[in-house]
């Protein structure tokens, strides 16, 4: 997965617009699964 995104960006295979939008999504959905976590966590911590 890694090999695959060195590729892509190396070679320019796909737009940098489309990049920027797929880590702002990807991020985004990893923020928020953090805070869900911790909130889980915190709520069950006895």
């Amino acid at each position: 997965m890694i090999a695959l995104g060195v590729t892509i960006r190396r070679f320019q295979l796909l737009p940098e617009s489309f990049i920027s939008v797929f880590y702002t999504g990807l991020s985004t959905a990893l923020i928020l699964t953090g805070i869900l976590f911790l909130r889980y966590w915190w709520l069950r911590r006895n």
